[in-house]
């Protein structure tokens, strides 16, 4: 919900880690943030069962996640992490790896701006259950602009190397631009065009 937050249109698309499947937006566990130095600083921290809301199994370990970040006037920055092993650590089964994501963004936002940039770098988030490592990263790009308080116009541009390390030639590009229309507070209309394309 952060980054969402910052980004604006989720009713659109999902934000770089979720989108890419490298985290989920949310998960069963126990969660607290807060506020430090009247709001300069903010925090998350979450201790999950890993496989995300639509499956609420339980495994023997716990995953862990935070994000901390910084507001001044409209600028925010923020880094967080991850590590765990997903849920796949259940009796039985054999996990030979921990999946761990380190994220990075900083954006801009006003009442008419949205500008924004997403990193995340993860290793052996597909391969918990394999005995190859691998390593993955991605970027997003985001904007917005408002013309009018009914109208605006969106962008972003998302890319991500899937698998740097046991298929390295894999890229994946994601973009997608539109413009939206709220006639009343509670909707959101959007004309989008969205192009995805992998290559090798």
């Amino acid at each position: 919900p952060f980054v969402e937050d910052l980004y604006g249109y989720r009713y659109v698309e999902n934000v770089l880690v979720d989108r890419s499947k490298f985290g989920t937006s949310t998960d069963w566990g126990l969660h607290a943030s807060g506020k430090l130095a009247d709001g300069l600083i903010n925090y998350a921290v979450s201790a999950v069962n890993g496989n995300g809301y639509k499956n609420p199994s339980r495994s023997q370990g716990i995953d862990l996640e935070g994000r901390v970040n910084v507001n001044v006037d409209h600028f925010v920055v923020g880094v967080g992490g991850y590590t765990g092993k997903l849920g796949k650590d259940v009796q039985g089964v054999t996990t030979f790896h921990t999946a761990n994501r380190f994220d990075a963004v900083a954006a801009y936002k006003s009442d008419n701006i949205r500008l924004g940039v997403e990193y995340f770098h993860a290793t052996d988030w597909t391969n918990v259950l394999t005995p190859v490592s691998d390593s993955s990263e991605g970027y997003g790009l985001f904007g917005s602009y408002r013309f009018s308080p009914k109208i605006s116009v969106f962008g972003r541009y998302d890319w991500v190397k899937p698998s740097k390390d046991v298929n390295a030639k894999l890229n994946d590009d994601y973009f997608n631009l539109g413009v939206s229309y709220s006639p009343i507070d509670t909707i959101d209309l959007a004309l989008v065009y969205k192009r995805e394309k992998a290559q090798d």
